[in-house]
């Protein structure tokens, strides 16, 4: 009987003996001397800073590594690009004949510090964004991909930021640190920092397992990409045997009428029984749209709107029954800045306390609906949640919605709405006022840069002028006859978060795979 005198276990065993013997004289061969430049700077990255002097030679193999004190301050390397050195002419030329570099992997593209465009003169353009959509602006510099370290030259200014390669996941910290520098000039970047698609190499062998020159990739597979090392054809050759004696076992074993799971029949797919989907867990912040207006309302000032934009938010929530404890962590830069805590029942009045407006009371309630964010399907029981929070901000009152879904993707949306207070109206009565109020408003959009206050009445900034007089231009909003009845259109501000989920909790239903077993010879 095969299955009594050769179980497919002992096979297996085997089998896999002899891989991880053929797997370890391969590795304890003689590595080569020699390293590629990108193997150096990945094993030494102080070796390949783009600020050492002579790192020309040191790539060409004629130099040695510089003493201290010659890798340059960032404050040298500002003097430089602001000194104009270089003719104007020259930048001009070097911005309009730009050329993208090619890169076959992604540590590559990191080395190049995610920016592919080169100048005429051998520097890299960065494209900046304007924020208010009238163009963009393009500098040249430079940027060390194995620190992140970056140095460029705007027309208002110089920038140079140095870091040290403390870790790989560090190397993206340069350019949020220069988001937060330019967004002062009003500009973001605008260059890509995804990675591109790379053009993988085919092999030109012929195929099958015995083809000479097959390459295997780093897990030991067999591959035709450009990454892998080439076998020798006696490791090639015992393999080929080896699947040869494995296939004849398989058809002894099948006739004998042992059956198996087969992993190349096509998978099936079960749905997994998890509990009902919940809002419980730890979600960490994704993308935000429309914070700015908000912090606006709020009056915060903006610097600090600067640092909000690239800071990211953890939410902790934790459900038991209509008890609720919500935490909300704020991080910039790795670094933990702000944690508030809240603990409520979902039906009940509770108060608290948060950095953004201050002490509020507040009011959670289930929402019912169908509304799911849109994926079109309606959201499960207790995945969402509404809060109301009440401020008293500047003697005025202020409502703040947040509603928390959790849509059929798995995905956590926080949306805060900041209530308007709908149509307000102000009666102007002498030509100073209406001069004061005509100060405040923008010219183009006809709303309220900052707040009005005539007698008792105030008028919080944002607002709109609507009406007969809104449709005027602003000089003739100046001799306006009075009195006059101005009416302002104030419009809910919005902000959605988008959470994905990195802790406890349940989660969207899952799949499972589950094998398929191949009938016996016979059956």
């Amino acid at each position: 009987n095969p299955r009594k005198s050769l179980p497919m276990e002992k096979i297996w065993e085997w089998l896999e003996e002899r891989v991880d013997m053929m797997e370890s004289q391969m590795v304890d061969k003689k590595p080569s001397p020699w390293l590629t430049w990108r193997e150096l700077g990945s094993e030494k990255p102080g070796y390949t800073d783009p600020l050492l002097v002579n790192r020309d030679i040191l790539r060409s193999g004629e130099g040695m590594l510089p003493g201290r004190g010659l890798r340059a301050s960032a404050e040298a390397l500002c003097r430089l690009y602001a000194a104009d050195i270089v003719p104007q002419e020259l930048l001009e030329r070097g911005r309009t004949s730009a050329r993208e570099l090619q890169v076959e992997s992604q540590e590559e593209w990191w080395e190049l510090g995610r920016c592919l465009q080169l100048g005429e003169a051998g520097w890299q353009l960065f494209r900046f964004q304007k924020l208010d959509g009238s163009g963009e602006v393009v500098a040249h510099g430079y940027t060390d991909g194995a620190t992140g370290s970056i140095t460029l030259r705007l027309p208002e200014a110089s920038i140079a930021i140095l870091l040290n390669c403390a870790d790989k996941d560090t190397r993206g910290v340069g350019q949020d640190l220069l988001s937060v520098a330019v967004r002062q000039f009003g500009l973001k970047p605008a260059w890509p920092l995804e990675a591109p698609p790379l053009a993988g190499k085919v092999s030109t062998g012929p195929p099958g397992p015995a083809a000479k020159g097959c390459l295997f990739d780093g897990a030991g597979s067999e591959s035709g990409g450009a990454g892998g090392r080439e076998v020798p054809p006696d490791v090639q050759n015992t393999i080929s045997k080896m699947e040869a004696k494995v296939a004849k076992l398989t058809e002894a074993l099948a006739a004998a009428g042992v059956k198996y799971e087969d992993p190349d029949l096509a998978e099936e797919e079960e749905e997994e029984d998890l509990p009902p989907p919940s809002l419980s867990g730890t979600w960490k912040s994704a993308e935000t749209e429309g914070l700015q207006a908000l912090l606006e309302a709020f009056e915060v000032p903006a610097m600090v709107r600067t640092f909000a934009q690239t800071a990211r938010r953890n939410l902790s929530i934790k459900l038991e029954g209509d008890n609720v404890s919500l935490t909300t962590t704020t991080c910039f830069m790795g670094r933990q800045v702000e944690e508030t805590r809240t603990e409520f029942v979902v039906g009940e009045a509770f108060e608290g306390e948060q950095e953004l407006g201050g002490a509020f009371r507040g009011m959670a309630a289930w929402a019912e609906g169908s509304e799911s964010g849109g994926e079109g399907e309606p959201a499960p029981p207790r995945c969402r949640l509404v809060l109301e929070k009440q401020f008293n901000v500047g003697g005025r009152e202020v409502i703040l919605m947040e509603r928390f879904l959790l849509n059929p993707g798995g995905r956590l949306a926080l949306t805060t709405v900041l209530r308007s207070g709908g149509m307000q109206q102000m009666e102007v009565r002498s030509a100073g006022e209406l001069q004061y109020i005509c100060g405040s408003l923008d010219p183009e959009s006809l709303q309220l840069r900052s707040e009005v206050q005539l007698g008792s009445e105030l008028l919080p900034r944002g607002g709109r002028l609507v009406g007969e007089a809104g449709g005027l231009p602003l000089p003739e909003l100046c001799s306006l006859p009075l009195p006059a009845m101005l009416s302002f259109q104030y419009d809910d501000l919005q902000s959605t978060t988008m959470f994905d989920r990195t802790g406890g909790g349940a989660a969207a239903p899952r799949k499972r795979p589950r094998a398929a077993a191949r009938p016996a010879a016979g059956e």
